[in-house]
């Protein structure tokens, strides 16, 4: 169960909200879930976890295609975004 993590400061957080709401039907495309959270202490700092498919084909949709999105958005700085697969057992 792969997820991808990307965190960013975003100028105006009503205003982001609305564009990433608005590019749902695209998100269902590329994860089978997404939780927005931001910071308790700045509510500009904003984490979006999202449950992938596959981390090869997400790294090619964060990385060719959200770009302009999270402009258009309102992203104040680059993102961090990192992956997470599921960890081997112990041994």
């Amino acid at each position: 169960m792969p997820f991808a993590i990307i965190r960013h400061k975003v100028r105006d957080y009503a205003a982001w909200r609305r564009i990433y709401d608005g590019d749902a039907e695209r998100r269902q495309v590329e994860g089978r879930g997404a939780w927005v959270m931001v910071s308790e202490k700045d509510p500009s700092d904003v984490a979006v976890v999202i449950h992938v498919d596959r981390i090869e084909d997400a790294k090619r949709f964060m990385f060719d295609e959200l770009g302009p999105k999270m402009r258009e958005a309102g992203v104040a700085e680059p993102p961090r975004i990192e992956f997470f697969a599921d960890a081997p057992p112990a041994d």
